[in-house]
């Protein structure tokens, strides 16, 4: 996000908290936290950090956060403005933003200028959020998104899920000033009284910027059509050039299942990756995401369920005989699908380090793997808690950086959280590594927070 942009969300902020004061329908929620970690080795388990927008680094020991927002609705829409900070060690950048946002909206539009992490899925118990390709792995993008409140009724029983959103990727990597196009497009239908499907497509694309190698990449609107419909084109005006989709294309099929019956609710859905025509063509299944969700009506001491069954060994190449397909990496944009060397999406996919333990520009070590992972969460009276585990086998890269031998990690996280008089929140943290190629890892932790809000 450039200055000028970060200067203006910054000055709407304390405007809209001034007038605050006197809005009748105004209301705010901050919220005060520190956590600090113990752990047997330098870096602290798998599961105390990812996901957590990088608040938590590999190497992180001690965070805190400050963040809040306020909203004033009017008659037909509402306004909201919002930051979240935090400061950790472990990270040159002690102290950063997650969200620095100015978001409007009424029953069926809602706009977001900034930075905003993506609301957290289904009690944060997913491996990926259940979003294959934005985890909230890596910190939120700056940008521009434009999306559905609720979904848009078409008629009787369907209904239409949208999404249309440009980012910056401000940070320091191989093309410098990359632009992110995203959108999304879900179709929602209701079987019956108990059941609904919903299919849909998302759609993301690195383009335009500064390569080292190429010079100026093409940024005009006629490259942007281009990348809205992937249109193949040449890009780089290189001697011998052939044609191919403008910019680095991602993107996943979503196919989901929703059963309500006497004893919960159910969910069965299928995230399918694609980055060219062989994913679109399904050449790469069974790849992806396979979940499964239970929340059932009575029992509260356990509130959800999750299974989820992540896979990327095919990437087409079975099918194919192309030994160069892979995920996330690409030869023009080599800093790859990541933003401040973090990855954006599934956040198993390994990114290689040098000796000193510098991340490399844009190469993965392990893009081929399959993780088995559960989740369940609960609660007693004013005590909550969670449990995450994972099993991960990794088999490298297709050819010459195949492992000799898989490399398999087993990761386990638990929270056990306890309310005082709703403004007073102390969670005991504890974490598990267990890698068959290095140490094994334990870290126990505990975090206090405190919310005041109208």
């Amino acid at each position: 996000m450039n200055q000028c942009i970060l200067f203006r969300l910054i000055a709407a902020y304390f405007f809209l908290s001034t007038i605050g004061t006197y809005a009748q329908n105004s209301n705010y929620k901050a919220e005060i936290s520190s956590t600090a970690i113990r752990s047997s080795q330098d870096e602290i388990p798998f599961w105390l950090q990812a996901n957590t927008g990088t608040e938590f680094s590999e190497l992180t020991n001690f965070s805190g956060a400050i963040n809040g927002f306020y909203s004033y609705d009017f008659s037909n829409f509402s306004l909201e403005t919002g930051a979240y900070v935090f400061a950790r060690d472990g990270v040159e950048d002690n102290i950063q933003r997650r969200d620095l946002y100015l978001q409007l909206k009424n029953s069926w539009l809602k706009i977001t200028l900034g930075s905003k992490q993506w609301d957290e899925a289904f009690f944060g118990l997913s491996t990926t959020n259940q979003n294959y390709l934005y985890s909230n792995n890596a910190r939120p993008l700056p940008g521009l998104l434009i999306e559905a409140n609720e979904p848009l009724k078409l008629f009787k029983g369907f209904e239409l899920d949208w999404g249309i959103a440009h980012y910056q990727l401000n940070d320091e990597r191989f093309v410098d000033n990359t632009r992110l196009h995203y959108k999304r497009v879900n179709l929602i239908v209701q079987l019956s009284e108990k059941s609904r499907v919903t299919a849909g497509i998302q759609h993301f694309v690195q383009w335009a910027g500064t390569s080292p190698r190429f010079g100026e990449l093409k940024s005009d609107i006629g490259a942007y059509w281009n990348v809205f419909i992937a249109n193949k084109t040449t890009e780089l005006g290189v001697e011998g050039e052939i044609q191919n989709a403008v910019g680095n294309h991602l993107g996943s099929f979503l196919f989901k299942y929703d059963f309500t019956s006497t004893s919960g609710d159910f969910s069965f859905y299928h995230e399918h990756p694609f980055e060219d025509g062989s994913g679109t063509r399904f050449q790469n299944f069974p790849d992806g995401v396979w979940g499964l969700t239970y929340k059932p009506n009575s029992n509260r001491f356990i509130k959800a369920i999750l299974y989820e069954y992540v896979d990327t060994r095919s990437q087409s190449n079975t099918r194919t005989n192309n030994r160069t397909d892979g995920y996330f990496g690409n030869l023009v944009y080599n800093s790859g699908w990541s933003y401040e060397q973090n990855i954006i999406g599934n956040p198993f996919f390994k990114r290689v380090r040098n000796n000193d333990g510098v991340l490399s520009t844009g190469s993965f070590e392990g893009t081929r793997f399959q993780v088995h992972h559960l989740g369940v969460t609960g609660e007693i009276n004013s005590i909550t808690w969670n449990l995450k585990a994972s099993y991960s086998k990794n088999l490298g890269r297709f050819g010459e950086a195949e492992f000799e031998t898989p490399k398999k990690d087993f990761y386990a996280a638990a929270h056990l959280g306890y309310t005082y008089r709703k403004f007073h929140n102390i969670k005991l943290l504890a974490g598990l590594d267990l890698p068959s190629y290095t140490y094994n890892t334990v870290a126990v932790g505990i975090s206090y927070c405190y919310t005041f809000s109208k």
